[in-house]
């Protein structure tokens, strides 16, 4: 993915409302990084960023549970009870689950998947929703 240099601050405004799970901010700081995406040529972030907003927005009446969800701050997701532990889930699905298939003895080794290896990891998925739901309902 390419580097895009937008202003520092609203970067670093971004950045903070996303770990503290604030909704609002971090629609209000994307919607001001549109113009430097513009002005830099960026015209897939654009274009993204953009529709992005425009689902967003109409979520309160098309979605209202789920709005407001995301005003409580579950849009993120948390590994402690810190402030600014907040992860969006973009980085926890590159980061954390596709972990599961990369480390050293996993399915992968690095190579890459076969079809079989595929095949078993996405029919595994049924059972580890299960038990991930019953630790959730465990620790509440």
């Amino acid at each position: 993915m390419a580097s895009v240099h937008v202003n520092g601050w609203n970067t670093k405004k971004f950045l903070a409302d996303e770990g503290k799970g604030n909704w609002k901010g971090r629609l209000s700081s994307l919607t001001e990084m549109l113009p430097y995406f513009a002005a830099s040529c960026h015209n897939l972030y654009l274009e993204s960023s953009y529709r992005y907003l425009q689902d967003m927005f109409q979520l309160k009446e098309q979605h209202p549970a789920v709005n407001n969800a995301f005003m409580s701050g579950s849009q993120v997701v948390r590994r402690s009870d810190k402030f600014w532990a907040g992860l969006s889930t973009n980085l926890v699905i590159e980061q954390v689950l596709t972990r599961s298939v990369k480390y050293v003895g996993a399915m992968t080794r690095g190579r890459g998947m076969t079809a079989a290896q595929r095949a078993q990891w996405l029919l595994s998925m049924p059972a580890c929703v299960e038990i991930n739901s019953a630790v959730q309902c465990f620790t509440n």
